[in-house]
């Protein structure tokens, strides 16, 4: 079973992921390098995951952690764990054109099971767009 199958029958509300994935809207990119959309220069994930806690931290009574990977952490966590208005959100950051592993798959989709959000983003604005429409 593919990725994609396995978010479309998750349980629940309004799911960000089953959007950006089922339509594969962003897994067709030529590159896997993002522009940054203020310098222009070639974004690798970390600096995606910069911008997003950037951003987290301007939003007024939401709490997150950078999960940190490692020989100590949980394989599989996503990058980004957000509470906000009473909902958890996993945000796992990629670049265009990457797929999560099967690991981080498995754990997004036991987030959504569970009642929260578990989204692969690729940029900013799918974090401003899901933060947004809480």
């Amino acid at each position: 079973m593919s990725y994609p199958k396995l978010l479309k029958s998750a349980k629940g509300k309004r799911d960000f992921s089953v959007e950006y994935h089922s339509y594969h809207k962003y897994d067709t990119c030529d590159t896997y390098d993002t522009l940054d959309s203020k310098t222009g220069e070639i974004m690798t994930e970390k600096d995606l995951v910069e911008q997003i806690r950037r951003y987290l931290n301007s939003v007024k009574d939401l709490f997150f952690w950078k999960e940190h990977g490692g020989q100590f952490g949980t394989a599989g966590i996503p990058d980004i764990i957000v509470c906000y208005k009473g909902r958890f959100i996993g945000f796992e950051c990629k670049q265009p054109g990457r797929k999560p592993t099967l690991l981080q798959s498995i754990t997004l989709r036991k987030i959504m099971l569970a009642g929260g959000l578990g989204i692969v983003v690729t940029s900013l604005d799918q974090v401003k767009e899901v933060i947004e429409s809480i």
